[in-house]
């Protein structure tokens, strides 16, 4: 075992470990940083579900998304993917630039 721990091939193995789980420490990334991600959760179902059912009631939505069979949820999911995947290359295409509509909306909001 001595002879082993003399091993510089070991302690090069040791420090490479050692410097691996320290990156993965330091550089720790949940995926929010990608923009090629499209994170699918509770709430973001939620959020559109009220926009699709133009009831802003959270209740509501909650409801609507529960009563849903598996076969609903997964076209609903679906179409939440689809519509995140064209809004982002709409950006991405500068559609929303240089466009009055977009620009009185963006100012309602407001």
């Amino acid at each position: 075992m001595k002879k082993l721990l003399k091993e510089p091939l070991v302690h090069f193995l040791a420090a490479g470990l050692g410097l691996f789980v320290l990156f993965g420490l330091v550089n720790r990334d949940d995926g929010d940083s990608d923009p090629n991600v499209i994170v699918v959760d509770r709430d973001a179902l939620l959020t559109f579900a009220q926009y699709r059912i133009k009831a802003f009631n959270p209740v509501l939505a909650e409801k609507k998304l529960s009563g849903m069979s598996d076969d609903e949820l997964r076209l609903f999911i679906d179409d939440y993917v689809r519509e995140e995947v064209l809004h982002r290359e709409a950006l991405a295409l500068g559609l929303d630039e240089d466009d009055y509509v977009i620009r009185r909306r963006l100012v309602q909001k407001l």
